[in-house]
């Protein structure tokens, strides 16, 4: 991902103003799992921004937005978390909503930032995609905190669904890689589907708890 025409792989946390990441300061460069992707389209209608500026003045007072990078050493994700609190802390934020791009490793991020946030008394709510099966009872992320007690899940990447078969395809003949024809109904994982279970709010699909 690029921040204002530089690579993001090795920055530090920072505090934006809403309105820059809105005029497009983050543009999306990465390969990811298609359902879980956070397009340039989606950071620049973000929609959790979006929906918090609606509510400006009214119920909340929206400080800003802290972009962070996903580490891949151990040290380097607790650093990041740490930074991110204070952040937080220093931009006077009395709550915080996490989302994420991705998973696996971007949920040991995601759960040191909320035992960080939660630690300097900041309290998190987070939304993140499922990998539970197709089921949905394997454990759904790579990593757990106790402190995580606000959790909205944005759908389970390995959830089956059926496409049923289309008089005419636009794009192309056929569709993952090959297996299926375009037009053909066939049974897949929402993973292949692009932004299905995307983390930034974009869509109503969720699980419950019951």
């Amino acid at each position: 991902v690029f921040l204002l025409g530089e690579d993001c792989g090795e920055m530090s946390p920072r505090l934006l103003p809403a309105e820059m990441i809105l005029d497009g300061a983050l543009v999306s460069r990465n390969y990811i799992i298609a359902c879980q992707k956070n397009p340039t389209y989606l950071h620049q209608e973000n929609p959790i921004i979006r929906r918090a500026l609606q509510r400006e003045g009214d119920a909340l007072h929206f400080v800003g937005a802290i972009v962070s990078t996903e580490s891949n050493l151990l040290e380097g994700k607790r650093e990041n978390a740490r930074r991110i609190a204070q952040l937080a802390k220093e931009a006077g934020m009395e709550g915080i909503l996490i989302t994420q791009e991705g998973g696996g490793h971007a949920d040991v991020d995601l759960m040191l930032t909320v035992d960080a946030c939660e630690a300097a008394g900041i309290p998190t709510v987070m939304l993140t995609n499922e990998i539970a099966g197709p089921e949905g009872t394997l454990p759904p992320l790579t990593a757990v905190s106790q402190r995580a007690d606000a959790v909205v899940t944005t759908g389970n990447n390995d959830e089956l669904i059926h496409l049923p078969a289309m008089d005419r395809a636009l794009g192309g003949t056929s569709v993952c890689a090959g297996a299926h024809e375009a037009t053909e109904a066939f049974e897949t994982s929402l993973g292949i589907l692009y932004t299905a279970t995307n983390q930034l709010g974009a869509s109503r699909m969720t699980s419950k708890y019951m």
